[in-house]
């Protein structure tokens, strides 16, 4: 039996999908959505706009995940 689980990434981190694959047992699968930062103080650790965040999780609530 797989478990499925969904993961909110920033659009600026490279390395989330390759550590949750590389780390996840077989029977687990992640689905992942990237997300565009605020266009305030933008660094790459800036948050989320809240729009796209609500978006977001709704597709992977679709997904069921």
């Amino acid at each position: 039996m797989t478990h499925h689980f969904g993961v909110l990434i920033p659009s600026t981190n490279t390395t989330a999908e390759i550590e949750y694959s590389r780390l996840l047992p077989p029977e687990w699968q992640a689905h992942y959505a990237r997300m565009a930062t605020s266009s305030v103080n933008k660094t790459p650790f800036s948050p989320p706009k809240d729009e796209d965040v609500d978006y977001q999780a709704k597709m992977l609530g679709n997904a069921r995940v």
